[in-house]
């Protein structure tokens, strides 16, 4: 199982060779006779067990030392009451392993119940796994270990023998500063990001920071890897620049793998929404691009756009394409000059409509996932709205880093645009409910009033059509509200406006009320209340805020990605309400039953902002908001809102 913030999450299983040996260190067993001067485990209330001076112990040669911690608590041997055993406890300091005298660590396997991942001074470290080629290893504790027992695999060979006519590369950083025609040997372990044919994509991180490398070699390989698969040091291999793009050719030596990296390390970089920062710096990356277009295929090449920057694209692994929306994998190259995408899987993009709404970019193309109810036609201007009247939604933007949740949501609504087929309209507008994963559509006003431009016809689904569920607004209270959503507006009729007074502000909220066709001829009455169904309409684009910055080549599960940063709804602008105007479908006029029902407006008792990840405020947060408005009569209403 991964675990949450810990930078290292990989899991080797070594291949067993015929020189190999095992040392096994038992703490459950005999950690009492293990370490000189320590007979008793320590206790809450005794430290017989403590670790105060730096211990040695030897098993098969094989001899492994623990220092102090350092740390507020001690290392030390501890009765583990759930497994009536006795573990080794570390909370900082170090645990070294050194091999016998002429021979290598090559594996060291950790059974545990508590795993923090350590870093080390050479090798790859992964869960709970330790493989390399040393005679001597030092692991470096940064968070609680609670150790059962330590098998090191040792034996003859491992380390790499020195080619003294090569130079020597233990990064895959360094080899881009070769000078080309440079043959050089590669010192360390790097492991597999993708191959096909000719192409062989390694990759390499730090364990201290996390950060990436890759490179790329190229030509007749004699061995078949698969992804994740880590090959040994030791292999060579001559730098050269082809077309600007570096790559390593003339590869010899690439051994075996020898053991395999968990999938963490190698899934690629999601970039949704970061298109533009690809760039020369992330040739030979493995990236994700979801929800893009793909068009103007040529033979081998096409272009790649998310509605505001395109890249080029080039089918060079030989996969099928068509033009329209997609999720696209790929791996980042260049060819003079021009950073170019070799995908590597193509599918159909897949979106629910919220998400198409909260990140949509004008131009993108996709499938809307969910069922959407067709409730309003607009004959007039050939508009079909439909809405997935959902109260909650996953929020799964950050699933990577251990938080997925049902986040409360009111309805989104769109307007299916068929262009002039009218026998596309007319098909559309016949259905109840639209089925999920059959509507293709081009985003387009997703920052006014967003319309889902289509040009062939969905399915229609056999589900029943349920209650719509609409907003009620009164204008005594701020009125939220997103571009082309279906709701009733409860105000104070004046002069083609639709107002009311907010109490604690006193600002007059007035808004342009419209009639549609269907209310042709309805006169409403100057000065008298009323409750309006209608269609909101934004009258111009707010403001879109800038993104937040490239992304970085570093996993690291303590820090969220940076993500483009989108604002649809301002909060700060005390006249925002102008911007909007109701087209009128239904209009009904709150008739007063007893003195005390002549305001049928419910009065605000409170409003309180919560933001993605739980936290609640008098005011908005930057981002996403639920708005959770409180009346006096009890009642609540929520709704979204991006500052």
């Amino acid at each position: 199982m991964k675990k949450f913030l810990s930078v290292i999450a990989l899991a080797l299983v070594m291949a067993t060779s015929a020189w190999a040996d095992e040392a096994v260190f038992d703490f459950n067993a005999n950690g009492l006779s293990m370490f000189d001067g320590i007979t008793a485990v320590s206790t809450s209330s005794t430290h017989d067990g403590d670790i105060t001076t730096t211990v040695s112990t030897q098993v098969s040669g094989v001899t492994l030392t623990v220092t102090p911690s350092g740390a507020n608590t001690p290392n030390r041997l501890w009765m583990d009451y759930n497994l009536q055993a006795v573990q080794l406890r570390l909370y900082g300091g170090t645990l070294s392993v050194a091999a016998p005298e002429g021979k290598n660590v090559t594996a060291v396997t950790f059974n545990v119940e508590t795993w923090n991942a350590p870093s080390a001074s050479t090798g790859l470290v992964g869960d709970s796994r330790w493989s390399g080629a040393a005679s001597n290893v030092t692991f470096t504790v940064s968070g609680q270990l609670r150790i059962n027992s330590i098998t090191v695999t040792y034996g003859e060979g491992g380390e790499v023998v020195v080619d003294p006519t090569a130079t020597q590369v233990d990064s895959l950083q360094r080899i881009e500063e070769l000078a080309d025609g440079t043959k050089f040997q590669f010192t360390t372990e790097a492991y597999v990001i993708y191959q096909n044919g000719k192409y062989l994509y390694l990759q390499q991180h730090n364990n201290d920071d996390g950060n990436y490398f890759a490179a790329l070699i190229y030509g007749n390989i004699d061995k078949t890897y698969e992804v994740g698969d880590v090959i040994p040091a030791g292999w060579k291999g001559t730098k050269t620049t082809f077309k600007t793009l570096v790559e390593v050719q003339d590869a010899s030596d690439l051994g075996d793998a020898n053991g395999k990296i968990d999938e963490y390390w190698t899934e690629p970089y999601d970039l949704t929404g970061s298109m533009s920062y690809i760039d020369e710096t992330w040739v030979n990356y493995k990236v994700k691009l979801g929800g893009v277009t793909i068009s103007d295929i040529n033979d081998k090449n096409f272009t790649i756009s998310d509605g505001e920057n395109t890249l080029a694209g080039f089918n060079q692994f030989g996969l099928d394409l068509t033009e329209g929306g997609f999720d696209v994998e790929g791996m980042v190259s260049i060819y003079n000059g021009t950073v170019q995408l070799y995908p590597i899987s193509i599918t159909k993009s897949e979106l629910p409509l919220w998400k198409i709404w909260y990140y949509g970019e004008d131009g993108q193309q996709c499938t809307v996932a969910d069922d959407l109810y067709v409730d309003y036609i607009d004959e007039q201007n050939q508009l079909i709205y439909v809405t997935d009247n959902v109260t909650s939604v996953l929020w799964d933007e950050y699933a990577e880093w251990g938080y997925v949740w049902d986040e409360p949501w009111t309805p989104d609504w769109m307007a299916i645009d068929c262009g002039s087929d009218a026998q596309l309209f007319n098909d559309i507008k016949g259905m109840n409910v639209i089925k999920g994963g059959t509507l293709d559509i081009t985003l387009q006003d997703n920052y006014t009033n967003p319309r889902l431009v289509v040009s062939a016809a969905p399915e229609a689904a056999e589900s029943e059509k349920p209650e719509i569920l609409y907003r009620e607004v009164a204008l005594t209270d701020t009125l939220n509200a997103n571009g082309r959503e279906i709701l009733y507006v409860t105000g104070t009729y004046t002069d083609g406006h639709l107002e009311g007074t907010i109490e604690a502000s006193g600002v007059n909220q007035s808004i342009e009320l419209y009639m549609m066709p269907d209310m042709e001829g309805v006169q409403l009455e100057e000065g008298a209340e009323y409750k309006v169904k209608g269609i909101i309409l934004q009258k111009e684009p707010w403001e879109e805020s800038t993104s937040q910055g490239a992304p970085a080549r570093v996993r690291n599960r303590q820090a969220a990605p940076a993500r483009k940063s989108i604002r649809k709804m301002p909060i700060d602008d005390p006249a925002w309400y102008t911007n909007y105007e109701l087209h009128a479908i239904a209009a009904e006029k709150t008739v007063a039953t007893s003195v005390n029902d002549v305001n049928t407006v419910k009065a605000v008792a409170g409003v309180r902002y919560i933001n993605a990840m739980g936290q609640v405020s008098d005011s908005a947060f930057d981002g996403m908001n639920i708005v959770v408005t409180r009346y006096t009569d009890g009642t609540t209403s929520t709704a979204k809102l991006v500052k």
